[in-house]
């Protein structure tokens, strides 16, 4: 299906708050995957269609989950904020022909995850800053120093809120910090 017929769906399927970050998400993919020389096409798709099922009911998420045989764990369920990522992800292998690849990205970008690729990464980059001016690449070394801000910020919040943390989240800033070390 074409990146415009995909704009039009998800443009149906959100509210206009929601519609207009997720277009401002696929700008920010495509500027991180011209400056990582990724495939341009496939980030726009992915930063497009990411917030897919945002919006749905908590009934509609287990619903979907239901009848798509969707493996969700306990942090999940009591966190359901987190489920648009995995039903998303399935809605765009079902509906787009995304790639497993692709709806992995989907399905990790609240997130992250150990062994985040670049598509992983470029994805929960621009979801957080999207529309905010405040991050950028332009302040930090690389990437995985940008991933692991925003993932500090992640859990500080959380924190901050007494709120449940996915292991997810630890593991990819624990991942991270690894590979800083060793390089």
């Amino acid at each position: 299906m074409s990146l415009s017929n995909i704009i039009e769906i998800v443009k149906e399927k959100l509210s206009e708050k929601r519609f207009n970050h997720s277009y401002n998400v696929m700008l920010k993919c495509e500027e991180l995957a011209v400056i990582y020389g990724m495939n341009v096409d496939k980030a726009k798709l992915i930063g497009i269609a990411h917030d897919i099922a945002k919006e749905l009911s908590t009934e509609e998420m287990f619903s979907y989950i239901k009848e798509n045989n969707i493996v969700v764990d306990e942090i999940e369920q009591k966190c359901t904020w987190l489920l648009h990522g995995k039903i998303g992800a399935v809605m765009c292998k079902k509906n787009f022909g995304y790639d497993d690849d692709m709806a992995r990205t989907i399905e990790i970008h609240t997130t992250g995850d150990i062994n985040m690729t670049l598509f992983d990464k470029v994805l929960f980059v621009a979801d957080y800053i999207a529309d905010d001016d405040n991050l950028s690449l332009d302040n930090f070394k690389n990437l995985d120093s940008l991933v692991l801000e925003i993932l500090n910020l992640k859990i500080k919040k959380n924190l901050k809120k007494e709120a449940i943390i996915h292991i997810r989240s630890i593991e990819a800033r624990n991942n991270i910090i690894e590979n800083m070390l060793n390089n």
